[in-house]
């Protein structure tokens, strides 16, 4: 998508949220702010006060949450999904950030700067719980312990930037996909019955994760060749089983580690 793809991509339109569970979608129990629309820490208040804080919004697979330009006002927990954050370079080329699913949330990052330098696009069918943020700040002045679960939020967020800069900087390319593929953000997780094996679904293709991982596709596809021709994975599809976590993980070691 170059930049003025981008700017036309469609934005999904908010509704107000339906509190009633996870008949209608919602995964409460991935929530990281679970005290802002508890009903224990707000006695007494009507649904309808609560969903003027909280809306939700449903994005079919390709649709765009927020788009660069456009004045930072929300911040955004994923219910159901998955999503990619993209930055594009001065070339209109798109720059894969980071990917996202269930109980992640984005816009907090960058949160002092009143634009959006990037842009989110849903990887498949996605929900997600939209927070103005002016009446996120008016409900952290009645419950100010959500103030540690913001920050705890934000710190972790630090860290993942931290890691992939490192990830980026100190391993190989065949070493930062077995990363990826152990510790990577985004990607759906099953543990398979029958072997006990992971099981993991990916629900981003294999350009998004070389653009991902500052690699190009012909260099992924090698290494997915290369991790299955050792036994370390089986690949069908964007179905990838991790035969032998342990040897995939002793890959990911810098060489200098074992001089």
């Amino acid at each position: 998508m170059n930049a003025l793809d981008q700017l036309r991509a469609p934005v999904a339109p908010a509704h107000p949220a339906v509190r009633t569970g996870a008949g209608n979608g919602h995964c409460c129990s991935t929530c990281p702010l679970p005290g802002l629309c508890d009903d224990s820490s707000r006695r007494g208040l009507p649904d309808a006060l609560l969903e003027s804080v909280l809306e939700q919004q449903h994005l079919q697979a390709g649709a765009t949450l927020y788009m660069a330009g456009q004045r930072r006002s929300s911040i955004w927990v994923i219910s159901t999904g998955a999503l990619k954050s993209c930055e594009l370079d001065l070339e209109g080329r798109e720059q894969v950030v980071g990917f996202h699913g269930p109980g992640d949330v984005l816009g907090l990052e960058r949160i002092e700067i009143s634009e959006h330098r990037g842009f989110a696009l849903a990887l498949e069918p996605t929900s997600v719980c939209r927070i103005p943020v002016g009446k996120l700040l008016d409900r952290l002045t009645t419950a100010p312990e959500l103030w540690r679960e913001v920050l705890r939020i934000a710190g972790s967020q630090i860290a993942r930037a931290r890691e992939v800069h490192r990830v980026l900087g100190q391993l190989q390319t065949g070493q930062r996909l077995a990363w990826f593929l152990l510790e990577g953000t985004g990607p759906r997780r099953d543990a398979c019955q029958c072997s006990g094996a992971t099981v993991i679904q990916l629900p981003m293709p294999r350009q998004d994760i070389a653009s991902y991982l500052g690699m190009t596709l012909e260099t992924v596809s090698r290494s997915f060749g290369a991790l299955q021709r050792e036994g370390l994975v089986s690949v069908q599809g964007r179905t990838v089983r991790l035969l032998d976590p342990a040897r995939l993980a002793e890959r990911i070691v810098p060489q200098a580690a074992h001089a």
